[in-house]
């Protein structure tokens, strides 16, 4: 595909809407199979369901119990998985306590990760390498649908120090040829409230530990070009016609002609201003 050819076939796709996404929770862990691998998306605004996304909150005792919670759960988008596969979490690091500067700290907590009855505990030090780090099974794909939603227990453990505490792992699904989510960071509220706090801690993780990323590096094979486009106009046309939300570009929660001018523009803008 040349370039020239690229305003051709936006133009052809603009007078076609895309299907409505199912009902997503806003806490959650959304998740997608997207180019061989598990994606993680989730809500930054009440409207705005974005991939990809990989920081989320967590607050211990919003439910009444003090030091546990079931939030963030896990939930996948309509048909992201084939039914009864195994989705699990897999933790790639020790727990982190934010320190007012950063999360270098390992503290005396250590957190645990329950469904039903198996649990798993953050490890005292970084597993090397971060794949043998404990996992957990959460539970099944429904079938024959392959749609998933749980949630785990994750508990502080004492002494449970009032403060801002940091889970990293990874999601898995047992699909041959599917490989695990990028780390996605908890950031877990302990009796903390401070908002000015817990944005500079955010801001930590995103500058020194995922770094930057360009989303029409659709292949995410480091270069913006037109394979992108191509590939990105074949998940557009998968979504439409199993119903997914692969190409939902712009993140509402629909995938529709706005997805593709969106991804052309930003693609555009790529190719002249760099990403």
């Amino acid at each position: 595909m040349t370039v020239s050819t690229i305003p051709i076939i936006a133009a052809a796709l603009l007078a076609i809407a895309g299907p409505a996404a199912a009902q997503l929770h806003q806490s959650d862990v959304i998740l997608r199979a997207q180019d061989g691998r598990v994606q993680t998306g989730g809500f930054t605004s009440p409207d705005a369901l974005v991939f990809p996304l990989r920081i989320y909150i967590g607050v211990f005792g919003d439910a009444g119990l003090p030091d546990r919670t079931t939030e963030p759960g896990f939930e996948s988008v309509t048909g992201a998985f084939p039914g009864a596969a195994e989705v699990g979490v897999r933790l790639t690091a020790a727990l982190r306590r934010w320190d007012g500067d950063d999360f270098l700290t390992i503290p005396d907590e250590r957190m645990t990760v329950r469904k039903d009855a198996f649990t798993i505990t953050t490890p005292p030090s970084d597993p090397v390498p971060p794949a043998s780090g404990p996992a957990l099974l959460l539970g099944m794909s429904d079938s024959p649908s392959g749609d998933f939603h749980e949630h785990p227990g994750y508990r502080l453990l004492a002494p449970a120090t009032d403060g801002l505490y940091l889970l990293s792992g990874e999601v898995f699904v047992g699909t041959p040829g599917l490989a695990p989510s990028d780390t996605i960071f908890i950031l877990f509220r302990q009796n903390f409230t401070n908002q000015a706090e817990i944005d500079e801690a955010r801001a930590w993780i995103e500058a020194n530990l995922i770094g930057g990323s360009c989303p029409t590096d659709w292949n995410h094979d480091g270069v913006v070009n037109s394979t992108d486009v191509s590939e990105f106009i074949n998940s557009w046309f998968a979504d439409q016609a199993a119903g997914t939300l692969i190409a939902d570009f712009d993140g509402n929660g629909v995938v529709n002609s706005t997805d593709v001018s969106g991804f052309i523009n930003a693609w555009f803008e790529a190719q002249v201003m760099g990403c």
